[in-house]
């Protein structure tokens, strides 16, 4: 996020809220939130996640801010570590959950109209 921007990312989220409100309207205050309010967008202002500083050849470095854990413990659970394996396994199960979605439509739908084909009676 920090990257593409933090103030992208909810501007970004917000039009799809408004677009699919069923699925992407939020109740809760995420991450993003807590650091688009404290005007931490990322490399472009140097805060975000990360501050960033210039390494010797110009580019920006990015350095762990301890404010960020500070920032974001009211609105997360205790700090943990976790293994790789579980780290994979929140990283990637979310993510095609809306093709899932959309194929069942799809499939239901397909149930309402005609089949196209007929068994044979020979």
């Amino acid at each position: 996020m920090d990257v593409v921007g933090i103030d992208t990312g909810e501007h970004a989220q917000a039009v799809m809220a408004d677009g699919f409100p069923e699925r992407m309207s939020k109740t809760f205050k995420t991450a993003g939130d807590v650091m688009y309010e404290n005007t931490r967008y990322g490399q472009k202002n140097g805060k975000g996640f990360y501050v960033y500083e210039l390494d010797k050849r110009g580019k920006p470095k990015k350095v762990v801010d301890p404010a960020v854990y500070e920032l974001l413990a009211p609105h997360v659970d205790e700090r943990k570590e976790f293994d790789k394996e579980e780290m994979v396994t929140r990283m990637m199960l979310p993510m095609p959950q809306p093709n899932w979605r959309d194929a069942w439509k799809r499939a239901l739908l397909s149930l309402r109209r005609k089949p196209t084909w007929r068994l044979s009676t020979a």
